[in-house]
Parts: structure tokens; sequence; C-alpha cells
């Protein structure tokens, strides 16, 4: 008689609140989609969400009068009788039939009417009183009354007889579930260890069902992986959460059941936490597609796994499309009935709040918040969700209410540093946005204190790899954020009492702040690389002296530096730089991108052009013509790279990879030697620029839509000639420019690595979430692997080289965030072992680049005493002065070097001497 929900779905409704793909799709291919995420080898998601809106548009149009029949059934007249035992049955199902519309209050009510005409039938120690009194403990929770649905779970508990003591391991988990989102862990692993004693003592009961074990043993995983989650000890609550999963999935009624989408949706989350963005949304896109393949769109469960998408897309920094699966998912709680009232809409709405606030849409934010606020204020629920929701707290104080921004940030600090203690990345995260609301309302002195203490915290990073390597676009922005307010308060306070009762060099500081927050991950980087190189040497301990004193030095000079730039312009001295011969330069944010050497030294008329293509640019006085420019990550950086030990001079010269192929028809077309360049024409002349991706507008982009680099082949082996290196030995191209041949060769002992390939930077590629270099693919060259080398295996490479050429499109360009001015594909290289990098900001023109990276390393076989820098300077000067380029057709010279094109792509990262 009784229909019990096995509602582990209220779960999915609380856990919202946490943190070429085909046109159209069926339910029943959803259901194809989802059997195909149960196991095997990781497939990257699509790089939109286009097959996910696909499927919800297309489910628009299916069953329109199932919401009305669902609606119907919450609506009945109660029966003309004064049968306690009818009336008691008939608000039970009553009850039940308005939560699947969603109207949670009614629920509630029917509940409780159900409890009262319960007990006057029979009292209230049957079966029947107990599961009414679950059902409505399950209700109190969605509605935001943890206190009531505690007393009725204990109460439930209290009335369940021996014969059903089945129903206290899912009374005993769902108190330690509600316990955690309270943040009483105490309570918790109290409820646990009951329910842990219950799944022992199960082991010995008898005439138990295969699928009521398979749920009691996930129900005990899951409490214990949300336990795990709330200490921050996610690794662990990873593995739980999966077993929670395996538990149910090996069992063929179990896996029906609706939990096992919110232990994916959970998982989902933990994996996100984790920076491990796309397994995350693998997991997210899994339990919506299982939803919507067993309940269609418009059901409770769909909505909260839409809006638990949302908020793993949202961490991805894709605010667009998080925005829009939000408002689907406030569409199917409208639609399927539930009120403004409705605590899992206000889930909902404050989700797409946070999608609003990425795109730093205030205003419309702050009113999506405030009608989340509504339903939130007298529940429970209100300081979990919404009152220290720290996306809520940003437009209040980007619209000057920074009175409410610290009560909501304070309230955040609280909760974080009684679960997950002071030095908890969320912690510092609250304590410095409060610190920004606190500098906002004029109280300095307390903002100094808060981001003093927070921002250590926030900058300090992991030393595992996978910090290295992960990108986190939302948490970064909102570190940005921090970090510009606290440099702009330092600006502030300097010279005033403040900044001497702190003790600190205001300016200095901020300046220290600016370079290490930009150049952090680069930074660390390097300081791995030269670790690792001097532990090969006895003099260890001697080299770690001196780069700390090395650091302390740096630290010195900021401040002088700081002092010299905080003068007037007319009282700042450049003479200083026009005497030196190589300029180093710490480019942040757009100026990364900037080749500084192409800056012209004073204002000169261009002139006319005359004669020769190109030639009237010789006259511009191009601080390449005088100085050598090295890029560096960071400043501090050059303390790191000066104390690497100098390489052994018994390498090999030179060792390179070029012209990969990523198709089976680029094979067949090497063949036939097609050229893929693309023609530039200036003035009637071809100009051949090299291929470059054109991913823009793909909703899927594989390997083999990546355009050859034919030429690439002629320059590394030219660079081979230059360095008398071995041809036969050294140089990988066509096929042989594979992963196989890069990761079994002996990369230490090479003076010179080059690449001359694409660079690509996330999500250029289906499921690249890290810089890569492209490499021939796998059935082609008849190897294993994906054909990319990424940032990743690039720091796992084993490198002694002063030179690494990165000769492709993309390679300068930042991270995928465009947060730091030098590639992520840099980054790795100096973590493996570089000493300095040649990089191409934009595709280059292809004899140009061939003429230039050969000369180069010519320079450098010739000269040991030119430094690296220097010798790019020469060899840049060397083309813009030569005689360029001759048509092979007519034997004729078509044009010059000397126009930045040519030459300006190429920019050297590192220290600018040997």
């Amino acid at each position: 008689m009784r229909r019990w929900i096995p509602r582990s779905i209220i779960a999915g409704v609380m856990l919202s609140a946490a943190v070429g793909c085909q046109s159209t799709m069926s339910v029943e291919e959803a259901k194809k989609v989802t059997a195909s995420f149960q196991g095997g080898a990781f497939v990257p998601p699509p790089r939109t969400i286009s097959d996910i809106t696909a499927i919800l548009d297309q489910q628009k149009r299916d069953d329109p009068d199932g919401v009305a029949r669902s609606k119907a059934l919450a609506d009945r007249k109660p029966p003309e009788t004064t049968n306690a035992a009818t009336l008691a049955e008939f608000y039970y199902q009553r009850g039940l039939a308005a939560r699947d519309v969603g109207r949670t209050k009614q629920e509630i009510a029917d509940l409780t009417t159900a409890i009262d005409w319960s007990r006057k039938a029979s009292g209230q120690g049957d079966a029947e009183f107990q599961d009414i009194m679950w059902e409505r403990a399950v209700a109190e929770v969605a509605g935001g009354s943890w206190s009531n649905a505690i007393d009725d779970l204990q109460a439930s508990s209290a009335a369940t007889p021996r014969d059903r003591r089945g129903n206290l391991i899912r009374t005993n988990a769902m108190l330690a579930r509600i316990y955690c989102q309270a943040g009483n862990l105490e309570a918790a692993e109290e409820a646990a260890r009951r329910l842990a004693a219950l799944l022992d003592d199960s082991r010995h009961w008898q005439n138990t069902r295969p699928e009521w074990r398979a749920g009691w043993s996930a129900n005990g995983a899951d409490v214990r992986a949300r336990l795990a989650e709330a200490r921050g000890r996610l690794d662990e609550a990873e593995a739980l959460y999966r077993q929670a999963v395996d538990d149910l999935t090996a069992d063929p009624v179990a896996r029906k059941q609706a939990a096992i989408d919110t232990y994916r949706g959970r998982l989902a989350l933990v994996l996100v936490r984790q920076g491990r963005m796309l397994e995350g949304e693998k997991e997210a896109r899994a339990a919506l597609l299982n939803s919507l393949a067993r309940r269609g769109r418009y059901s409770l469960q769909t909505a909260s796994n839409v809006r638990m998408l949302a908020g793993v897309i949202l961490e991805q920094g894709r605010y667009a499309e998080a925005e829009t699966l939000a408002r689907a998912s406030i569409e199917i709680y409208a639609k399927v009935g539930a009120g403004d009232d409705s605590l899992p809409l206000a889930f909902s709405r404050s989700q797409l709040g946070n999608t609003l606030v990425g795109q730093s849409r205030w205003a419309e934010a702050l009113a999506v918040y405030e009608r989340a606020q509504a339903a939130l204020a007298s529940s429970e629920a209100y300081s979990t969700y919404l009152g220290n929701n720290l996306g809520y707290g940003v437009p209040l104080l980007r619209t000057g209410r920074s009175e409410q921004a610290i009560t909501i940030f304070g309230a955040g600090v609280e909760r974080n540093r009684r679960l997950l203690g002071d030095r908890d990345r969320g912690t510092a995260t609250a304590r410095a946005l409060k610190a920004v609301a606190e500098a906002a309302r004029g109280e300095r002195a307390v903002a100094l204190r808060e981001f003093a203490d927070a921002v250590p915290v926030l900058l300090a990073r992991s030393v595992d790899a996978d910090d290295e390597t992960s990108s986190r676009p939302a948490r970064d922005q909102r570190l940005g954020m921090i970090l510009a307010a606290y440099i702009g308060l330092l600006a502030d306070v300097r010279g005033t009492s403040l900044e001497r009762d702190a003790g600190i060099d205001a300016a200095a500081e901020a300046f220290r702040l600016a370079d290490v927050a930009r150049g952090q991950s680069v930074q660390r980087a390097l300081d791995a690389g030269a670790a690792r190189a001097a532990a090969k040497t006895p003099a260890l301990a001697d080299l770690v002296r001196r780069e700390q004193d090395a650091r302390k030095q740096v630290g010195a000079l900021l401040g002088v530096l700081a002092e010299a730039m905080s003068q007037p312009t007319d009282r700042q001295d450049a003479s200083g730089w026009q005497g030196s011969e190589t300029l180093l330069v710490v480019g942040h944010g757009p100026l990364g991108h900037l080749p500084f050497a192409l800056l012209p030294t004073k204002a000169v008329p261009l002139g006319r052009a005359e004669g020769l293509l190109f030639a009237n640019y010789r006259k511009v006085p191009w601080l390449a013509r005088t100085h050598a420019v090295a890029v560096l990550p960071s400043v501090t950086s050059l303390a790191t790279l000066r104390a690497l030990p100098a390489g052994d001079p018994a390498r090999r010269p030179f060792i390179g990879f070029g012209d990969p192929w990523f198709s089976q028809e680029q094979a067949e077309r090497a063949a036939r030697r097609e050229s893929t360049a693309v023609a530039l024409a200036t003035r009637g002349v071809p100009i051949a620029l090299r291929s470059s991706p054109r991913m823009d507008g793909a909703d899927s982009t594989q390997l083999s839509m990546l355009p050859r680099l034919p030429e690439t082949a002629d320059e590394i082996k030219s660079i081979a000639l230059a360095m008398r290196a071995d041809l036969t030995r050294d140089v990988f191209v066509g096929p042989a420019a594979n992963e196989k041949s890069v990761k079994t060769a002996d990369l230490s002992g090479y003076r010179v690595l080059a690449f001359a390939t694409h660079g690509l930077v996330p999500g250029e590629l289906d499921g690249l979430t890290q810089p890569a270099l492209a490499l021939s693919a796998p059935d082609v060259a008849s190897v294993d692997g994906d054909a990319l080398l990424t940032m990743e295996e690039i720091l796992g490479l084993r490198l002694n080289a002063d030179w690494v050429v990165l000769s492709a499109c993309n390679t300068a360009s930042g991270s995928g965030t465009g947060s730091e001015a030098i590639s992520g594909l840099g980054r790795a290289f100096f973590y493996a072992g570089a000493r300095a990098l040649l990089v191409s900001n934009w595709p280059v023109e292809t004899t140009s680049a061939r003429a230039l990276t050969t000369e180069l390393f010519r320079r450098q076989m010739a000269d040991a005493a030119l430094s690296r820098a220097q010798a790019l300077r020469q060899t840049i000067t060397w083309l813009m002065d030569g005689e360029g380029y001759t048509d092979p057709h007519t034997n004729k010279l078509a044009f010059s070097y000397a126009h930045p094109i040519f030459w300006a792509p190429f920019t050297f990262v590192g220290d600018g001497g040997r």
C-alpha cells in the first residue's frame, strides 16, 4: 500500500547549492550515451553544452499532459469520510503527489495531516506511521527545516519494528547527511557510527534482497564520503562516492534507483574541487542524461541535475553556458508547479546569480539573489546556502552595499573556519573578500590585517603536479579581484601612519605582490627545475644558500624599483635602460603578448614604399636595432634561472621534431606533396603564412582538423645542419614526429630541443584542459597515445637544454584563462630543465622563419661568448637588412624581410645571458 520513494533524491536537492555535437538527441540516444559512461577509457565531453540543450529543447514537446496529470493528483479533494485509516492514506498519497510537483509546503502540510489521522487509526507503533514520519522528514529537509526533520527521523526510528530494521539504515544515513549539511560534524559522525554498526549487523540478517544490500552499502559509502568531503579529504571522498555508484551499478535492480545520479553528482563536485574539470563534467553529464532517460525533462531530479551541471560549467569559467543551464533548471521547477517559496527553486536562482556574477552583471545578480532570499530567509538552510554564499556578497560589494557584504563574507569565514580551519583556501578566500569589503567602507587597518593573513594562503600552491596543470577560471577570477583590491589598498596607505603601524613598505609590497601573483605558477616550475638540476651535484647546499641570498637581494631591489617608479615622470631617468645591451622585461596581461623588440625608440615617418616591397621598414628605429630583449616569467624568476648549473658540454647539439601528420588524409597528401600554406597577398605578392587551427564556432574539434605544416620539416633539417647534428638520428619529421619518439629519446643529452608544430591552448580540441603540442596521429605513426604532448607530460620530461624552440602557432600564448603572459608550454619546459625558450606569438611566414632560426643557431655555434638574447637580436637585424625573399619561379627579389611580420613573432624567454 505504501509508495516509498527512495528519497536519497533529497540529497540531489541539497547538493545543488554546493559549489561537433549532434543537434538533436532522443531519450533512447541519451540512454546509450549514459551507458557509455559506465566504464572504459576516459572520453572527454564536447566543448559546448549544445548536446544537452538539444535534448532539453526536444523534451519541451514530450508528454505535454504529464505535468497537468501530476498537478491534478496534488489538487485532489479529500474523500467524504471520517475513517481515520482512509484519510491517513489519502493525505499521505496527496503529500507525495505534491512533492512530485515541487510544492514543499503542501507536502509537509498533507503529511502532517496524514500523521494525525494515522495516530487516530492505529497509534504510533505500526509500519505505516513510521513510513509517514520518514516521508515528512524528507519533506522538512527539502523545506529547509533541519531540526524538524531530525525530530521526525528520531520518531520514525523509535517506531521502527524489529522486522524492518533495514529502515534504520536509511534513517541514520539521512541523519548523518543533515548534520553534515548543517555543519555539525560531531553529530554526523555519531550517526555514521550507528550506521556502520547496523551495516555490520545486517550481514547476519535473514530474508534480505540483493538490491536492499546494495542500497545499504551505497548509503554507508555516501555518508562516509560526505564526512570526508566536509573535512576537506577530497581524495577519500572521491573514492567513496565511486564506491557508492559501483554498489548500485553492480545490482540489476538497484542500478535503477535515483540515488545513483545523486552520488554521481556529488562525485562531479568533488572532482571539480580538485581541479579535474572535465572528469567532473563527465560525471555531471552522466547524472543528467540518466535523469532525462528515466524521468524526462520535467521532474525535480532532472532540475536538480541540470543545476548541478551548471555549477560544474560555472567553475570552468563558461559563464554564459552555465547561465543557460541555470535558467533551464528554473524553468523546469516553474513548469512542474514549484512556487516562489520552493527551496530547490531558490537554490537554482542562487546558482543563476553565481553565473551572473561571473559575467560582472551585478544588478541582475542582486535581483536574482534577493528573489532567492525571499524563499530562504526563514529557513534553517539560509545560512548554509545564501547567508554565506560568497557569490552573493560580491555584487553587494560592487554596488556599494559593503555592510551587507561583510555580513555574508563574515558568515563564510566562520563556517569555513569551523569546518576546515584557518589555513584552508576556502577560509582564506572568505577572509580576503571580507577585507575587500572592509577597505570599501573605510576600515583600512582591519582590511590590512585580513589581507596580510589571507593572501599568502591564496598564493601558496600545492607541490602536486595536478596543481600545475589544472585550471580554475572561476576561482582565479575571484583571486584577481582580491589582489587588485589589496594592491589598491597598499597604494592608498603609502606614506600614512597605517603603513608605519603595519611595519611594511607599501609600495615595495604592492610591486612584489603583483609580480608574485602574476608569475606564481611559472615561478614554481622554475624552482622545481632548479632543485632537480642541483640535486645531481654535491654542491646542493651551497646552491640553495646562494639562491636564498639572491631572493633577498631581489626583495631589496624591488623596494628600490618601486621607489623609482613611484616618482613623477619628469624625475625618472630613462638613460639607464638606453645604455644597456639587454633589456629584461616582465609583461603582465596583454603586454605579455607584445613583442617589445618591435617598439620604435623614436617617432619617425615611415617613408614612401618605393622599390622592393617593405624595404622602407629598414629605416624604422626598432628597439631590436639597439637592444636585445629577454622576457622573464616574473621578476623573481631571474634569480632561479641564474642559479641553474651549467649544462654538460658533452651533450649532443640538437634534436628536433616537425611536420607531424594529423590524419591519414594528410599522410596521403604528403605523398603527393600538396602544400597547405596560407597565402597572404600584398601588392600582388603572395606571402605564405603557416596554417593555424580554425576552431572558432565548432562544437567538437578533433586532432584530424589541424592543418599540416609541411614547411617545418625543412626548418628542422636546416637547424640541424647549422648545428652539425646527425640528421639520421636527431631529426624526426612526418610520422616520426610522434609521442613515442619524444618520450623514448634521451632528451637530457641535447643542448637544443626544437618542436615545429602547432601549440594548442585549452579548449582548442575536445577534452584539452591544458596547453599541448600536437604530434603525428597514432594511426598514422603506428604508435600508442593521443598525439598530444600535454603540459603535464612535458613536466615529466628530463631536459638539460640551453634552448627549447617552439616554432609554431600560439606557443607564446598565455594559459586558457589569459591570466599569465608566458605560455603554459614554456612553464612546463622550464620545469623539465630548459634554460631558455624561443617562442612565436603568431603564425609565422615560412621562409623567413626558417632563415631566422637557422641563422640564430649558426651564430651561437660560431661564437661561444655570444649571449642567447644578443644572438637573437643580431639575427633579427641580419634578417631585416638582408636581401629578402627571392621568388623561386622568377628568381627575382619579391619583398624585404624588414617588416615586423617576418621577425617580430619570435620572442626570447629566459635569462638573457649564456
